[in-house]
């Protein structure tokens, strides 16, 4: 572990993708730096460019109290707004979609389709409304060629500063619109921009993070930028992106929901990675009516939040569909081989665990490890690779973060205990947490599991480097740019179909009508009737072995992936 860890010290200067070198604090913790955060240059320069147009007034002593939108309308029963395109099916673990909505027709990987359609694959086609194809791009803070005021830069001396008492005022009228814009059911709007906030990691709890920054790589910035600069805007309006520093841990978590809500007061905030922080953060949310985006998370959130809609793929929706990989004939088919798997010991992640147990019985699991640590990692697995020998696992996967796996794996390796691996996201899909693994380890010979995002060698990807080309001449496009792509345009689409009269109510309705509907560079998309399902498509990775440090994105009988997702 000690040499991953050095070796990973090198190459951290290099990829966005931070994995902590003294103890493994922090891994995926940069997938959200790199979807959001801006360039180290923009971080240093911040201060001195012109702010764009459309920046929020100073904050203010007492926020508005926010108008909070109901719940979007149920979405009435109609085809999906993107067209399937042929090919093969790709890893859709066979036998219905646990927990999908129900109503739907099912579709031929084996997935329950919500009410309102059935699933389709975009295959790469340009979103419905819109007078051009959705692109790709990542992250970043700038839009429209500025710098957005507030880029989650934190003082210095944020480590030992308590965090803002949330602060509430009323409003003669809860919802201002039309008689004003950027108040109410309006904020962050006005005539020439949209205000819209991500939160992630800049920092470990205020502890400053390395500057890994490529320069290179295509950043969400990137695609905003197109938007605004080649398309036009939307509806004649420019997105104005704004970034927060959630450091990580809840504490900072509530710093930059109050940066984001109450200081920029943007239209729509969203969060990337991080269960504690996305919580944190939705909780604020759903006090001021601000409608809210996360990847993961249970299906008790949307239960509880009615802002929060998903921006990947309910755990509820992955934790099944690994299982179905395992055990079906679309998949590892391997019915008869006895499962050993380990779950974070929290809520949030141990209730979706057990709810996919229940929804998959055919799967043969004789033993199931609850992994509690600091961070959500852990570095000793001894215990739990005797365990799982004294049991017969045949088949291991973690629904945990990926760093716990490169643990486990060169403890297991150093026993002589090679099973098979698999995987559904959770970042183990990243090239970057790959090159962890040493290309003689039994994961870099035999891992295969689900991605629920375009390879970036794959051509889905290529409509996106093209056109982030276009403002970004030389941009590197990695799979972290493909979920800023994807992030971004969970907000354009929307707008692009509501058209001028933009509101909190109307977006969140327009999130609703999106079933059916993907950027291409996911399986579509369902946030009706229920809002924390999200992407119900899968493609295959595998570890190609040999030493390689990039997945092959194939289908389920290994051979190239066709973009059918299903």
């Amino acid at each position: 572990m000690k040499s991953v860890l050095a070796w990973w010290d090198r190459v951290e200067r290099r990829y966005t993708y931070r994995i902590p070198t003294a103890v493994v604090c922090t891994a995926l913790l940069v997938v959200g730096t790199a979807v959001w955060g801006m360039s180290s240059d923009e971080r240093k320069n911040a201060g001195q460019r012109e702010i764009v147009a459309g920046a929020p007034a100073p904050a203010r002593s007492a926020a508005p109290t926010q108008g909070a939108p109901g719940q979007p309308a149920t979405q009435a029963a109609g085809a999906p707004s993107t067209a399937a395109q042929g090919g093969q099916a790709s890893a859709a673990p066979s036998g219905a979609a646990p927990s999908a909505p129900s109503g739907g027709s099912t579709s031929a990987g084996g997935y329950a389709a919500p009410s309102g359609g059935t699933a389709s694959a975009s295959g790469g086609a340009a979103p419905s409304g819109s007078g051009s194809s959705a692109s790709g791009g990542t992250s970043g803070g700038t839009s429209g060629g500025g710098t957005s005021p507030s880029s989650g830069n934190t003082p210095s001396d944020q480590s030992t500063q308590a965090a803002p008492a949330e602060q509430v005022s009323s409003q003669p009228e809860e919802n201002a619109c039309p008689n004003g814009l950027d108040q109410g059911d309006c904020t962050g709007v006005t005539p020439d921009t949209i205000r819209i906030g991500t939160h992630s990691a800049q920092t470990r709890c205020g502890t400053p993070l390395p500057d890994t920054t490529d320069p290179n790589e295509a950043e969400a910035s990137d695609w905003v930028k197109y938007v605004n600069d080649v398309e036009g805007g939307i509806n004649g309006r420019k997105l104005d992106l704004y970034t927060a520093d959630d450091g990580y841990c809840p504490e900072y978590a509530g710093r930059a929901a109050a940066q984001l809500i109450d200081e920029n007061r943007v239209f729509s905030v969203q969060g990337f990675l991080g269960v504690d922080q996305n919580r944190v953060v939705a909780e604020k949310a759903q006090s001021r009516g601000v409608p809210y985006l996360a990847g993961g998370g249970p299906q008790e959130w949307a239960q509880k939040w009615t802002i929060f809609h998903q921006n990947q793929s309910s755990y509820d929706v992955m934790y099944p569909a690994v299982l179905k990989y395992i055990v079906g004939k679309n998949g590892l088919n391997m019915p008869d081989k006895k499962i050993g798997m380990m779950y974070v010991d929290t809520p949030d992640v141990r209730d979706p665990t057990l709810r996919s147990f229940q929804a998959v019985p055919e799967a043969k699991i004789v033993a199931s490890l609850p992994i509690t640590a600091s961070g959500g990692i852990k570095q000793d697995f001894l215990n739990e690779i005797t365990e799982f020998r004294s049991k017969g696992a045949e088949v291991i996967y973690c629904n945990c973060h990926p760093l716990n796996m490169v643990a486990f794996v060169q403890q297991a390796d150093a026993q002589g205990y090679k099973p098979q691996y698999t995987f559904v996201s959770q970042g183990a899909d990243l090239d970057l947490v790959l090159r962890l693994f040493p290309g003689d380890s039994t994961w870099a010979q035999n891992a295969k599991g689900l991605s629920n995002f375009c390879h970036q060698t794959h051509p889905c990807s290529a409509p996106y480097a093209e056109k982030i080309k276009k403002v970004k001449p030389g941009a590197v496009v990695s799979q972290v740019s493909l979920i800023g792509v994807h992030a971004i345009e969970m907000w354009a689409e929307p707008l692009r179909r509501m058209g001028p009269q933009v509101n909190r109510t109307k977006l969140m309705q327009q999130w609703a009508d999106l079933n059916g509907w993907s950027t291409g560079l996911t399986g579509p998309i369902y946030l009706s009737p229920d809002r924390s399902t999200g992407a119900i498509g899968f493609a295959v990775y595998q570890s190609p072995g040999a030493g390689a440090h990039n997945y092959q994105m194939v289908d389920v009988n290994g051979s190239a992936y066709n973009q059918d997702w299903r």
